[in-house]
């Protein structure tokens, strides 16, 4: 009964350790591309109609 406890324990810190790696790389990910996709919107061409 305890070994069955232990193994669902060492499960159950694997899964939060990966979904904590997976946070972390989203979080670098978006940290990457937000300034970016802001750099794109602000550089749009800026087209002037004349009369």
């Amino acid at each position: 009964m305890i070994e069955i406890m232990v193994i669902t324990v060492r499960i159950i810190v694997k899964v939060i350790i990966v979904a904590i790696f997976a946070f972390v790389e989203i979080a670098i990910f978006a940290n990457a591309t937000v300034p970016w996709l802001e750099g794109r919107e602000a550089n749009k061409p800026k087209i002037r109609v004349e009369k």
